[in-house]
């Protein structure tokens, strides 16, 4: 839906950045499937998309996302799924002197408390912290009572909330 969204906008050239490699390599799953459905999407759309990798600090949020836009100046859109790297992410855009979302766009997998910057709110596929929260207790409870017989795994699919950090692609000359 993050793509789909910054397509409908008229985006072409998106940047996805993700979890460090050593996630990857694990097989942590947000980021595996991160990946899976971001290069799927830019298949779909037959768009260009670039999958960057990052350590989860702002400073390294930063330097990717000062990489990105030097190396690719056609892109006008990333996705962050690596919460912790967005304000780096953001003050690199607004170094290379950018602005979101007249400019350039930006959609955050990130907790609701995270979306909200100092000037704006992020356009952002919430992050269930509040409903992993419910239902990691009621299977805890579930194990103690020896009424959970398997571990299960549960997949949520939150949503996409439009906030103040996406707009429509306008063409540089």
């Amino acid at each position: 839906s993050c793509v789909e969204h910054l397509v409908t906008l008229g985006h072409r050239h998106i940047g996805l950045i993700i979890h460090s490699e050593a996630h990857l390599r694990l097989g942590y799953g947000p980021a595996v499937r991160s990946v899976s459905s971001f290069e799927q999407a830019v298949r779909d759309w037959n768009i260009e998309g670039l999958v960057h990798l990052c350590e989860p600090t702002p400073q390294a949020g930063y330097r990717t996302t000062q990489a990105l836009i030097a190396e690719h100046p056609s892109l006008s859109a990333i996705i962050n799924a690596s919460g912790i790297t967005i304000s780096g992410m953001v003050q690199a855009i607004n170094d290379a002197g950018l602005r979101i979302p007249d400019d350039f766009s930006v959609v955050a997998v990130a907790s609701r408390q995270m979306t909200g910057l100092a000037t704006m709110t992020l356009t952002a596929v919430d992050f269930p912290a509040i409903d992993m929260g419910k239902l990691g207790t009621e299977m805890l409870i579930q194990q103690l009572e020896g009424t959970l017989e398997q571990p299960r795994q549960v997949l949520l699919n939150p949503g996409l909330t439009l906030r103040q950090t996406t707009g429509p692609y306008k063409h540089s000359v």
